[in-house]
């Protein structure tokens, strides 16, 4: 299967929308499995095994839909049937190193020419000695018109023979777009509509000039900041990111950040009143923050210590309570 494009919208579309929802998926499907020409071969228990293995869903049903809203064509060339998807071309961008199609067309099997070797012509400016030349001459000492480039035709399929390509043109950076970077899919709401212009079309910030630079965005929210700024220190392992991560998805759960932070605030109270503060014993941020909400605990500290020595009043104590009284020799004392 080949990487291709979908849009959100597809799923609002108002013809795609009566379609059973495993005819709908069977026609993303189909995008997958064709070329970059848009054809497949038309075989439904095939098409079913790569695509619903293991569902009980009628493709050749689905393909019948399909082919009455004109979004396939079923044809047949020297006994091979081949399904082809209409405004494929216009609305996918194959990649540049996907093979050419095998499957015949509607009018037989697509060609490919093979480029010429253009000779070199010599151009006007500084030759191998390094000094200036003059506009090459056709003998007579008249200057030769620019002669076209035998190279410039086309390394593909001619549009009024074999129809459009299904390469995009370069843009001014000479990169072609990928599939995956496409920003038009193959849905009937994108019909006619102009491909904007990608990530790699828009100025860079030393094309942009002096007015150009933009304020960069803070990596993290002033919320987690603050937190994280309130957390006691650790030595060793303590990873930032984690514990943003950690932090964000309680956040989303819908904990409070006030409330992480109060709890944060508890804690550090706690870690210095029991001298585990700056200690490999303070727990890890992303602990904190994680599934156990680890803020939302007391974390009261213990109760100090009575002001008198621990180990005193052995002297108020009466050591003799229990013990026999002396008795004279002689004398049994039962």
């Amino acid at each position: 299967m080949r990487a291709r494009n979908i849009k959100p919208g597809f799923w609002k579309n108002e013809d795609l929308v009566d379609l059973a929802f495993e005819h709908r998926l069977l026609f993303i499907g189909l995008w997958m499995l064709a070329d970059r020409e848009g054809r497949l071969e038309d075989r439904p228990k095939r098409i079913k095994m790569e695509l619903f293995p293991c569902d009980n869903v009628n493709v050749e049903a689905g393909l019948q839909e399909l082919c009455a809203l004109g979004l396939l064509e079923r044809y047949e060339y020297q006994g091979v049937k081949v399904i082809l998807i209409t405004k494929f071309a216009e609305h996918q961008s194959p990649h540049h190193s996907e093979k050419r199609s095998e499957l015949p067309g509607k009018a037989g099997y697509d060609t490919v020419r093979k480029p010429t070797k253009a000779a070199r012509q010599p151009v006007k400016g500084k030759g191998d000695t390094g000094k200036p030349t003059s506009a090459p001459t056709n003998g007579h000492g008249e200057q030769e018109k620019d002669i076209p480039n035998d190279n410039g035709k086309p390394t593909v399929d001619l549009p009024e023979t074999y129809g459009d390509s299904t390469v995009d043109p370069q843009n001014h950076n000479g990169r072609n777009r990928p599939d995956s970077l496409n920003p038009d899919s193959l849905n009937p709401e994108s019909i006619e509509k102009p491909i904007g212009p990608s990530a790699s079309d828009e100025p860079t910030q030393g094309d942009s000039g002096a007015g150009g630079d933009a304020e960069k965005k803070p990596p993290y929210p002033q919320e987690f900041e603050l937190a994280w700024g309130k957390y006691p220190k650790r030595p060793g392992s303590n990873p930032k990111r984690q514990a943003f991560k950690a932090w964000k998805a309680r956040t989303k759960e819908g904990h409070d950040p006030a409330v992480i932070l109060a709890g944060v605030i508890r804690y550090a109270k706690f870690c210095q009143s029991t001298g585990k503060a700056n200690t490999e014993y303070v727990m890890q941020a992303q602990r904190f923050f994680g599934p156990s909400c680890e803020f939302e605990n007391e974390w009261s500290p213990p109760e100090p210590f009575p002001d008198r020595p621990r180990h005193s009043g052995f002297s108020e104590i009466d050591y003799s309570q229990g013990l026999k009284q002396e008795v004279p020799d002689g004398v049994a004392n039962f």
